[in-house]
């Protein structure tokens, strides 16, 4: 805590039980900043928790539209144009109508449907490398001047000037983070997209490695910081002292790290899963009247 490397900035402040009470109750909510994170791979849960509202909303509403499906594109066009995360739960419920309407099922039975998605994920892969992944910053950093003036503001009619006076490398790289918004969420979901009419993918998606993967993926998104805080830290701090950080150490330290992110995780679930019945049962009783 405190040091100025990767894990250090992630704790920059002074910790103490109430606050700690206050960001698990409520700012990790409505108030994720880094200053007073307690675990800053968190970020989402504020986007997670509104973005799920707005699905219950929908569904409530569901029946009573007569296009569900062209207003659930509409609406996820329309919140991908503005930059919005929430743009991924109108996706997924699209995604979820295309289920039911056998969409992808008929797409994947297709003599040519493997090869498409393929391509596609080979797509991904490679937008991904060159905007953001190549040369650290991306390919926009690694063929621009340092020099540039970055502005991290969404595209507006005030930067038609701009817009015109500058070659396209120059603007992907003013707008960095506005662009990398939108092409992630195409990204996410042209991944998606192609695991659904693909075979192989979908039966590798399907396997009992893959459930028990998911089912712990929360309790593993949750707890895995405090690993990374607590032993990896540790362990490196101690071989570190003894000049024994080699490259078998530091395998063997990820390994090792990860097993018991597992292990956390794993035991975690049934915590999880219990008090959601719990929940369950204390809805269920307060909505009870409303089914009568």
């Amino acid at each position: 805590m405190g040091s100025k490397n990767w894990l250090g900035s992630f704790l920059p402040f002074n910790e103490n039980l109430l606050d700690l009470f206050l960001y698990s109750t409520n700012f990790v909510f409505t108030n994720h900043q880094i200053s007073n994170s307690y675990n800053p791979f968190l970020w989402p849960m504020s986007i997670e928790l509104f973005g799920s509202a707005l699905v219950f909303c929908f569904m409530i509403i569901y029946k009573n539209l007569q296009k569900p499906l062209e207003i659930t594109i509409l609406a996820a066009l329309y919140l991908f144009i503005i930059g919005s995360f929430y743009s991924l739960f109108f996706i997924g419920i699209a995604f979820a109508i295309l289920r039911e309407k056998s969409f992808f099922l008929k797409a994947s039975q297709k003599s040519y449907s493997n090869l498409i998605s393929g391509f596609l994920i080979f797509v991904v892969i490679f937008v991904d490398w060159m905007l953001f992944t190549h040369s650290s910053g991306g390919f926009a950093d690694a063929v621009l001047p340092e020099t540039l003036n970055v502005s991290t503001s969404p595209i507006n009619a005030r930067d038609l000037d701009y817009l015109s006076d500058h070659s396209f490398l120059e603007l992907i790289k003013t707008y960095k983070d506005a662009i990398r918004i939108r092409v992630n969420i195409a990204l996410a979901s042209l991944v998606v997209y192609a695991i659904y009419r693909n075979t192989l993918l979908k039966s590798l998606c399907s396997s009992p490695l893959s459930e028990w993967l998911g089912k712990i993926s929360f309790p593993l998104y949750v707890t895995h910081f405090a690993i990374i805080i607590s032993f990896t830290s540790w362990s490196i701090i101690e071989l570190s002292k003894r000049d024994l950080l080699t490259s078998n150490y530091s395998i063997a330290i990820i390994f090792i790290s990860t097993g018991i992110a597992l292990f956390v995780a794993q035991i975690f679930s049934v915590i999880e899963r219990l008090y959601l019945i719990r929940l369950n049962t204390i809805v269920d009783n307060i909505f009870a009247p409303l089914k009568r």
